[in-house]
């Protein structure tokens, strides 16, 4: 099982996509309970053991790496056999979508652990990412600095460096997906990012609004108007 990571900033057209890529037959969306993320701690802390052990020892790296990406691929799958059992993508499932929006910090750990992993970064117009993100007010824990224009700005110019980072040293390991471009010509965006994860096209991709999915994100509203409007 190949995953795949949805990274980027707030209000950057990241649950329509995945509920887009959700709507497919094998694809299944994790929501926003990252899989990856509470593996890494663990996968720094044995890397920094064997690293200062051993630091020219790669094999060790490597069954390092190895044993926790296959740890994170079978609850990856696990939960996306439990929420499909019983319905008619059960034992379909070929790609499973974990989406984490600040992964994108962590790109460099997603292509150590899957060099072949899928990496969709959604992007949005800067102004109407920040003001979108200053609207909806999220006063989450670890969120505040959204409420501060100022801090907001700061956060926003710091994903922009880092992206810039990764698009430097890993040229063409992410694949950028344009929200304005999505909701200007679905097919077309989508056809491309269901051929980068290899699989083929479905038209149910475009129907993703008759689906029972429940959104339990700020763009809930978005989504139930699309279904309703439908």
């Amino acid at each position: 099982m190949v995953p795949v990571f949805i990274v980027g900033m707030m209000r950057s057209g990241s649950t329509l996509l995945e509920t887009m890529l959700d709507a497919h037959p094998k694809v299944f969306g994790i929501g926003e309970d990252s899989v990856f993320n509470p593996a890494i701690q663990s996968l720094r802390d044995e890397l920094l053991v064997v690293l200062g052990e051993e630091p020219e020892n790669i094999k060790k790296v490597k069954k390092v790496v190895e044993k926790h990406g296959k740890q994170i691929s079978m609850k990856m799958m696990s939960i996306a056999k439990n929420n499909t059992q019983g319905t008619p993508r059960e034992g379909k499932i070929k790609r499973v979508v974990d989406k984490m929006l600040f992964n994108y910090k962590n790109i460099g750990f997603i292509h150590l652990v899957f060099p072949n992993a899928v990496i969709l970064h959604t992007v949005r117009d800067p102004l109407d990412t920040l003001l979108s993100c200053y609207k909806h007010k999220f006063d989450d824990s670890g969120l505040e600095w959204s409420l501060d224009v100022h801090h907001l700005v700061t956060v926003y110019t710091q994903y922009l460096e880092i992206m810039h980072h990764y698009r430097t040293v890993l040229p063409d390991r992410v694949q950028d997906v344009s929200y304005e471009q999505l909701v200007a010509d679905p097919e077309k965006i989508m056809r491309s990012v269901i051929s980068r994860l290899k699989l083929d096209w479905d038209p149910k991709i475009l129907e993703f609004y008759k689906t029972n999915r429940t959104v339990q994100t700020h763009s809930m509203a978005q989504v139930n108007y699309s279904t309703s409007d439908n």
